[in-house]
């Protein structure tokens, strides 16, 4: 093999060389010292013994200067780099990177993988030289930034719409956090993503479990909500896809205004986005005009001054979207079915009282058996109006993916971003 690379290499640029034998690289180290070729040591498990020098390649971990004495870089499975507890819970990183830059080292990962106990994107804090994946597609197109609005808050790692799973969407870098608007029996707007209690709270395992045969569960006053413990949704359970079993049961759930204050704090933030969708019910059944008391928990935190962060108001009825008309909201209307298609007569209506449209992703890209069909019209007739498009919801589980995807939730993204020029 080593005369077959300095003989190829009289024809053909080779830019790196990997191999996991230290004899071997030494022995290429000075016929290609002259040359632009990088001799890359490739380490494979801690346990393993390298053949030529009957060590594990965890002790030659500890001697990176004695690699370097004949490569220019390390190539180790991402477990060195970021190891994950027998929970496939992340622990704190190690110091490798850092070890091998200090002594001139370059560092490249692998075991990338999109399967569902490989699939990591861990990374991303290291300063590293390269990746090796299966799926090259992933790395190289990760590089699309839309808007980005949470659903529920960060909902794929806490309760959805909990002071945690909030923070947690600011911190991760959302554009935009949202809050679904429920009102208590005593009349506070919290944040809850159903109309029903028993989606996404333990109420059925509290004190109030005797009540909910005989009245309807939002039947609570403010402070027995507040009370109740947070559950986290998991909205594929029959592939055992369950969201961070250690966290839940995390955080509290919070009213409206509370949710203000937090995205208020948060200078990162463009805005906020409010979803109505139950004004009707609650006007006819409680005799509460929600949109009435959105307004006043904006204005009372300030989000009508000219320099307020931005709001945006959603709603899948249009009379929401009309009672909000005239303030400085960006109105959006949620198609809530699929469709294939927008005639001009139907978007001439929708623009008479929204701002912009948000649309479920398969009115988009629709699918026959989890594979794409011809994607539709729908974003660029919406565009053509001058009607911005927003997609949901985009989740990380695999299945909710189709194949084209290739499980990966950026190609995903990407495909959305890039070929149809969301924003």
């Amino acid at each position: 093999m080593r005369s077959f690379l300095l003989s190829a290499s009289k024809t053909v640029i080779i830019s790196h060389i990997s191999s996991s034998e230290v004899a071997f690289l030494r022995g290429l180290a000075k016929p290609f010292a002259s040359t632009k070729t990088k001799l890359v040591f490739r380490f494979r498990d801690q346990d393993l013994k390298e053949t030529s020098t009957n060590q594990t390649y965890g002790s030659l971990l500890k001697n990176l200067t004695m690699i370097k004495s004949f490569a220019s870089g390390i190539l180790v499975p991402k477990t060195y780099i970021w190891p994950v507890d027998s929970t496939l819970y992340l622990q704190p990183h190690t110091s490798l990177v850092a070890d091998a830059h200090k002594i001139g080292l370059e560092v490249f990962a692998t075991d990338f993988a999109m399967m569902l106990l490989f699939h990591t994107t861990t990374v991303t804090t290291q300063l590293m030289n390269g990746l090796l994946s299966d799926f090259p597609i992933t790395p190289s197109e990760a590089i699309a930034k839309p808007l980005v609005i949470s659903h529920d808050g960060a909902s794929g790692d806490y309760p959805g719409c909990t002071d945690v799973a909030y923070k947690k969407a600011i911190e991760d870098g959302a554009d935009v956090i949202d809050c679904t608007v429920q009102i208590s029996k005593d009349g506070t707007p919290f944040c809850m993503s159903s109309v029903n209690l028993l989606n996404g709270t333990s109420v059925g395992q509290s004190q109030f479990r005797t009540k909910l045969s005989t009245v309807d569960d939002l039947h609570l006053d403010w402070a027995d909500i507040q009370g109740l413990t947070p559950v986290i949704t998991n909205p594929y359970p029959d592939y055992f896809l369950y969201r961070n079993p250690k966290s839940k049961s995390d955080g509290k759930i919070v009213s409206l205004a509370d949710f203000l204050g937090i995205a208020k704090k948060a200078t990162s933030l463009h805005g906020v986005l409010i979803r109505i969708e139950n004004a009707r019910y609650l006007a006819a059944k409680e005799g509460f005009n929600v949109t009435a008391k959105v307004s006043d928990a904006l204005e009372k935190a300030g989000f009508n001054s000219p320099k307020a962060q931005k709001v945006m108001i959603q709603s899948s009825n249009s009379s929401v979207l009309k009672a909000m008309k005239g303030k400085n909201y960006e109105l959006v209307y949620h198609i809530d079915e699929g469709i294939s298609g927008a005639p001009k007569d139907t978007v001439a209506y929708i623009k008479s009282f929204a701002d912009s449209v948000a649309v479920n992703k398969l009115s988009v890209f629709p699918t026959d058996g989890g594979f794409l069909t011809a994607a539709t019209d729908v974003v660029q007739q919406l565009q053509s109006a001058k009607l911005p498009v927003y997609v949901h919801y985009l989740k990380n589980e695999f299945v909710s993916q189709a194949y084209d995807f290739f499980s990966d939730p950026i190609v995903e993204i990407n495909s959305f971003v890039m070929e149809l020029e969301l924003t």
